[in-house]
């Protein structure tokens, strides 16, 4: 995960490989914004006029939320992909998989969006493709699920005893052994 703290820093870094680029793409959301106000005014909050609203998105430092990402996914013909930390996955699919790119985000504290890359990314460039695979098979799934219930059992059987952190510590160890185990079962067996 790239720290940049903004949806625009964090889409400039995905699509170019910087945040530095962060204020053509703040820019292009609030022109589209602009350019469509019929699709975007009624869901300005606040009761805040229409132009003041697009004359405030464009300084730096203004937070961008659901429709400003709407916007982002159109102007720049990318889908959107948001992690949010003990939350599913939120999708902006606004184009057809064979036809865009999905840019990969992730949400903090309700108010800051950064830039999601692989572990393995040099950062050197756009973001590297990152694939999730999804469960297709319901036992599979049922492992799936009950693994959170046992970090749940986990973390409510001594909570005194334990430290937050250590709690967490522990939970991440099981979860990291119960992915690898998970993994192992989704990967296809080549036949030899």
């Amino acid at each position: 995960m790239v720290i940049v703290s903004s949806a625009c820093r964090a889409l400039a870094d995905q699509l170019e490989g910087t945040e530095e680029e962060h204020e053509k793409y703040r820019h292009m959301v609030v022109q589209y914004i602009a350019n469509n106000r019929e699709m975007f005014e009624p869901f300005i909050e606040d009761e805040v006029p229409f132009d003041e609203y697009c004359q405030s998105m464009e300084k730096d430092g203004r937070w961008a939320g659901h429709m400003e990402l709407q916007a982002a996914s159109l102007v720049t013909h990318n889908n959107i992909c948001i992690h949010r930390h003990m939350s599913p996955r939120w999708y902006i699919r606004n184009f057809d998989n064979q036809a865009a790119q999905m840019i990969h985000l992730s949400y903090h504290d309700g108010e800051h969006y950064n830039s999601v890359r692989l572990k393995e990314d040099p950062c050197d460039g756009p973001a590297r493709p990152i694939i999730i695979k999804q469960v297709r098979n319901k036992q599979k799934l049922q492992v799936l699920v009950q693994s959170q219930d046992l970090l749940k059992t986990l973390y409510m059987e001594e909570p005194s005893k334990w430290s937050w952190l250590v709690v967490v510590a522990r939970m991440l160890k099981k979860l990291s052994r119960f992915c690898c185990k998970l993994m192992a079962m989704l990967t296809p067996q080549s036949s030899s």
